[in-house]
């Protein structure tokens, strides 16, 4: 059989116990491929020099399905462009020892810069890490201010 067609799913059984036997029917060759599921293109995920494990965990997978990376929150939810101070309040998630100790290190690096936290994140993300445009990887940016917006869109 050249395209397994699923025309209209069964409702009442499991999704993963059709993706299951369809899969299992594919590998033993019944089918060359399956209609009316869409390939993934795109997987957007967290990813900021705060959060690099899928560097080794999820690119690999990724590329290998030839599926591009769309990378949000590359200022780690606005932790990279914080102070230990904006973070003080003891119910904010990034109130703890080692990532307090993490920021500190992070903005004396960058003290005699005349850089800002925020932009730094982003420039690691758009010309350091493992993204790769050709790929289709991208960066998700996000602003609290149209001002914001154009300060990050000019980086």
């Amino acid at each position: 059989v050249a395209v397994y067609l699923i025309h209209a799913p069964n409702p009442t059984t499991p999704f993963e116990e059709k993706m299951e036997a369809i899969h299992k029917l594919y590998l033993e060759g019944r089918f060359e491929q399956v209609s009316n599921y869409v390939l993934a293109t795109v997987y957007q995920g967290s990813y900021s020099l705060l959060s690099r494990n899928i560097e080794s965990d999820l690119f690999p997978v990724l590329r290998s399905l030839n599926i591009a990376f769309h990378a949000y929150s590359p200022i780690a939810g606005g932790f990279l462009a914080a102070t230990p101070d904006d973070i003080a309040n003891p119910t904010e998630a990034f109130n703890k020892p080692e990532l307090l100790k993490y920021l500190e290190k992070y903005i004396q690096l960058l003290k005699d810069t005349g850089i800002s936290q925020a932009e730094i994140a982003y420039r690691w993300a758009r010309f350091h890490s493992n993204l790769d445009g050709a790929r289709g990887n991208s960066i998700v940016v996000g602003a609290s201010s149209p001002k914001q917006l154009d300060q990050t869109l000019l980086l």
